[in-house]
């Protein structure tokens, strides 16, 4: 059924909506935790090598610094993380054994080069925390923009569910309910392309297939009981219908109409307001020949 689907289906766009919105939310997650590590294992690793390296240079030359500090230097060079570190490097390579000797201008570039190393390497670890900071703003954006969307479906399926299903629902009760209560001329309003739409139709149907059963009261007056119970009263009194023509009439009506039947119905036919009773439940007048002169 096409209301089955389409339910399912706003369904199973719910449920995804949902979905999506917890894997992205992890993913942007999975996504975050990388570059936090990146700053921790990469730069942090040369930054400390760099300060060993400074350190190792502000005291006395012994061998031990100088061993220590050549395996600061290999930390830093197996730890490249920017191009531009390579020449820092280099230079550093370059003097500092120099340095250690005495040499008070290959002692001023090392430090000057150590320095730079750092600098650099504190440059990544800022790009770094920048770019996992951007990836956070991003996933909140991101999960902002599904729970969004979300309450938009949501708000979507309930109209059309409310549409769709909760108010022909109610019509179909109302009408039911008014045919029990006994009005003969509600009916269900029909909208083409629902499935509750074919329910409607049966249910007006059957209504209408009763209403043709029950016998009307034009057909119950218009029985060989309605000149008897006329006959009951001593006024002429006639029946006409909503076009004004004589439907019944007792015997003292009769006479009337016989002797001058033209004018009187045509005062009864040009009378404002209409005169005589309407019988409940008909369109049929019951005018007393007097009322019309």
């Amino acid at each position: 059924m096409k209301l089955e689907r389409q339910l399912r289906v706003l369904l199973t766009m719910l449920v995804a909506l949902q979905a999506m919105t917890a894997v992205a939310g992890i993913g942007l997650l999975e996504r975050m935790t990388p570059a936090i590590g990146e700053i921790l294992a990469e730069n942090v690793r040369s930054v400390a090598a760099v300060e060993t390296m400074l350190a190792r240079l502000a005291e006395p030359p012994t061998d031990h610094h100088r061993a220590t500090f050549a395996e600061a230097l290999a930390v830093a060079q197996g730890n490249v993380t920017e191009e531009v570190e390579r020449a820092e490097l280099a230079t550093i390579e370059a003097t500092w054994e120099a340095g250690f000797d005495g040499d008070p201008e290959a002692h001023e570039q090392t430090v000057r080069a150590l320095l730079r190393l750092g600098e650099i390497n504190r440059e990544a670890m800022a790009g770094a925390d920048a770019d996992a900071r951007r990836l956070g703003s991003a996933g909140r954006w991101a999960l902002a923009f599904l729970a969004i969307l979300g309450f938009i479906v949501s708000f979507v399926a309930v109209g059309r569910a409310r549409h769709r299903v909760l108010e022909p629902l109610a019509d179909l009760l109302a009408t039911a309910r008014a045919s029990r209560k006994g009005d003969v001329h509600r009916r269900c309003t029909l909208e083409q392309g629902l499935e509750i739409t074919e329910v409607a139709e049966t249910l007006n149907e059957l209504l209408d297939d009763r209403q043709r059963r029950q016998p009307t009261i034009q057909g119950i007056l218009r029985q060989e009981a309605l000149p008897t119970l006329l006959d009951l009263s001593p006024e002429p009194v006639v029946l006409i219908d909503a076009a004004g023509t004589v439907v019944a009439a007792n015997a003292p009506a009769l006479d009337v109409l016989g002797e001058r039947g033209d004018e009187v119905l045509g005062r009864i036919r040009r009378a404002e307001p209409p005169l005589g009773e309407v019988l409940p439940g008909s369109e049929l007048r019951l005018v007393p020949l007097a009322a019309a002169g």
